[in-house]
């Protein structure tokens, strides 16, 4: 993703494969018995999407096309840049938008190999909540206390193992999490509805 992107997803983000937690060992007295160490789970697993009102498939679709000028214009970013694809196992093209001031950058992706199920990983060090995008299943995924960094992605089930994700990875200093997928999600509604128009 854009240098900017913060969910290590890697933003674990896209990491996708995420980031899991491990333990180190201790010694335990003789013929005592070794507990079982249990990965912390992040509550991915107890999340039920709803179903989508339509299929917008993203098959061959440019991300840096997903955002219309006047789009632009509203969100305050300049025209996409092609960046590095995201370290998922597709490899998903990328597109960043840098706001006007420079100072940071959305990046959208597509996958169009896995979907969204790749964030619904238990084993995911990354925090996942559930939200809705005009009424698609979406998740805002962000990483745990203490997040420097404050930056989020929003994740958007557009088809059977397809979605696509917008990522701010580093906003202004103060900026909060919440803050961030406020802004991440309006960013997704804007790119979905680029996305149906396209139909």
């Amino acid at each position: 993703m854009g240098r900017w992107l913060a969910v290590g997803t890697a933003v674990t983000m896209m990491a996708l494969g995420g980031c899991t937690t491990t333990q180190a060992g201790q010694a335990t007295p003789a013929g005592a018995a070794s507990p079982t160490y249990q990965v912390p789970t992040n509550g991915a697993g107890a999340i039920s999407l709803p179903p989508r009102p339509s299929d917008v498939p993203l098959t061959g679709v440019d991300p840096c096309t997903l955002l219309s000028t006047a789009q632009r214009t509203t969100l305050g970013v300049t025209p996409g840049v092609p960046g590095r694809p995201v370290q998922l196992l597709d490899n998903s093209p990328t597109c960043n938008f840098r706001f006007a001031d420079r100072t940071a950058e959305y990046t959208v992706a597509v996958d169009t190999v896995a979907g969204i199920q790749r964030y619904l990983d238990p084993a995911l060090a990354d925090v996942i909540k559930p939200v809705s995008v005009n009424g698609f299943p979406a998740l805002d995924i962000t990483l745990k206390p203490p997040d420097l960094l404050q930056g989020c992605t929003t994740a958007v089930s557009v088809a059977n193992g397809q979605m696509f994700t917008v990522a701010l990875g580093q906003p202004a200093k103060g900026t909060t999490t919440t803050q961030s997928c406020a802004r991440t999600e309006q960013v997704a509604a804007a790119v979905l509805a680029t996305a149906q128009s396209r139909k």
